[in-house]
């Protein structure tokens, strides 16, 4: 059977993250959607990429996205619910299957951001030395990835669904690692 992709908006979307069964390894990434500037301490906490958690209390993330290599489930908060899409070969029955046609497919890598903090530079960044903690410029904070602390870069693995003239219809995370060099 091939993949589908669902869709609907709901008042929790913790009930249907509980209902699938997500394969070992799966991670979650959930993200917080600031209505104002943030202190230390809430940017710090406001993105979150790692394992799966199941006692994770979802409703509380604005936006954020659980994931496996053989499924995903994103969502939205709009309002008081949230808009959820799913992409895998079994979807929820409360969703509405959105009918694809799907002619090719590809499996593409891509770096996240930062590289890992090196043990020498922590002490002086205030990091932790068993703190999985990466550095961008570009981006004014600490990022943490589901790695060992020997990972240099992190990638997330993506697999695109195209249709038959070659355009890309839908593409979900489908794993995290480490740079392979």
């Amino acid at each position: 059977m091939s993949e589908q992709i669902a869709w609907t908006s709901v008042r929790s979307v913790a009930d249907i993250i509980a209902a699938l069964p997500w394969a070992d390894p799966a991670w979650m990434y959930l993200e917080r959607v600031p209505r104002s500037f943030l202190d230390p301490a809430a940017i710090d906490s406001a993105l979150r990429l790692e394992r799966l958690d199941p006692a994770t209390a979802f409703d509380a993330w604005e936006r954020g996205r659980v994931f496996d290599d053989a499924q995903e489930i994103k969502w939205e908060r709009l309002s008081n619910d949230f808009h959820v899409v799913y992409c895998g070969v079994t979807p929820p029955s409360a969703l509405t299957i959105t009918p694809v046609v799907v002619s090719n497919t590809a499996d593409p890598s891509y770096f996240l951001w930062g590289q890992s903090v090196q043990a020498k530079d922590r002490a002086a960044l205030g990091i932790d030395p068993d703190d999985p903690a990466y550095i961008e410029l570009r981006i004014p904070r600490v990022l943490r990835y589901p790695l060992p602390l020997t990972a240099r870069r992190a990638c997330v693995h993506v697999h695109e669904l195209f249709g038959a003239d070659g355009t890309l219809c839908y593409a979900r995370w489908a794993g995290v690692s480490e740079e392979k060099l």
